[in-house]
């Protein structure tokens, strides 16, 4: 009987060390997930950022071009008007 009752021990034992190795796992899953979403999210911003750029080079690029057309196109009109 007295054996009977250390089995019954160490199996309740094993129960919870089963247990918490259950929820070690799962705590361990959560960070994982949560270092996942992190990197994704740090990935994302970065793509985001990387295209922000170039549209604002391909911004300023067509703004220096427009505004060299246009004093251009001033330049002519004064030598247009005076004869030139």
């Amino acid at each position: 009987m007295v054996q009977l009752a250390r089995m019954e021990g160490k199996i309740d034992l094993v129960n919870e060390r089963h247990e918490t190795v259950k929820t070690d796992l799962t705590d361990v899953k959560l960070r994982l997930h949560g270092h996942g979403t992190r990197i994704q999210l740090l990935e994302a911003r970065d793509y985001f950022l990387k295209g922000e750029r170039k549209g604002l080079a391909l911004s300023a690029k067509a703004i220096h071009w427009l505004t060299g057309g246009g004093v251009i196109g001033i330049l002519a009109l004064i030598a247009r008007h005076f004869g030139a």
